[in-house]
């Protein structure tokens, strides 16, 4: 009787470790931080070929980004390094309810937080069609009332 309830709470344990890794995409790790998960509602508040200004990138020292990772971001973040499917605003308009299908993550805010600034982990989005899957890891500038968190 007691090798059955060791069991069951081995049992019982392992089932609790799978669903809370199962949970685990609710962040992810950039730049040392944690960063939430985020969910694109409106694919309409995508800026493509965002520039940050001299005082966004301050502000985005600030909040704990380096200055490699802010390069990073200006490099990967407009539409001429991203996927095909969606370089360009007629892909993007073929394709905007798939857009939201992206696995993304708050790494900063911007404009007093109007504006938000995302990653996009090519490991987390290889689900995405072929045109949009991204071959290294991407990221969006967004309006916040594009965003869900």
């Amino acid at each position: 009787m007691n090798s059955n309830k060791n069991y069951y709470l081995l049992f019982s344990l392992v089932s609790l470790l799978l669903v809370l890794s199962a949970c685990g995409a609710s962040t992810y790790s950039f730049a040392g931080k944690k960063s939430p998960a985020a969910t694109i509602i409106d694919s309409g508040e995508l800026y493509s070929t965002y520039e940050l200004t001299a005082s966004e990138r301050k502000n985005l020292i600030t909040q704990g980004l380096k200055d490699e990772d802010i390069r990073k971001i200006e490099k990967y973040g407009t539409e001429s390094n991203w996927p095909d499917g969606i370089a360009t605003l007629d892909g993007r308009d073929a394709v905007r309810p798939e857009i939201t299908k992206y696995n993304t993550y708050k790494i900063a805010t911007l404009d007093g937080g109007n504006k938000w600034v995302l990653l996009i982990p090519a490991a987390k989005n290889k689900h995405m069609p072929e045109n949009m899957k991204p071959k290294n890891d991407i990221f969006f500038f967004m309006g916040a009332s594009g965003m869900k968190q």
